[in-house]
């Protein structure tokens, strides 16, 4: 029944705490190709491509940091 209950908690916090979703790797590339090929100004291109990487980055090191909590809580009681 604990596990239920913490792997439900884990659940939600990561429905409710992160809005942006998580990206699969291959949706991160076809997304990489558009930008690529709407840019025009090369300047802009190296100022905002590293925001929009490190943001996705961002997204799924959450998305690991709430499966290791969700390990660790299970190792905790002994599951």
């Amino acid at each position: 029944m604990i596990f239920y209950y913490e792997f439900f908690i884990n659940f939600v916090e990561g429905l409710f705490l992160f809005k942006t979703p998580v990206i699969s790797i291959e949706n991160f590339l076809i997304i990489l190709k558009k930008q690529k090929k709407l840019l025009k100004n090369i300047g802009w291109f190296q100022k905002n491509i590293f925001k929009n990487i490190f943001s996705k980055i961002a997204i799924l090191a959450r998305f690991f940091n709430i499966q290791t909590q969700l390990m660790f809580n299970l190792s905790f009681h002994g599951y």
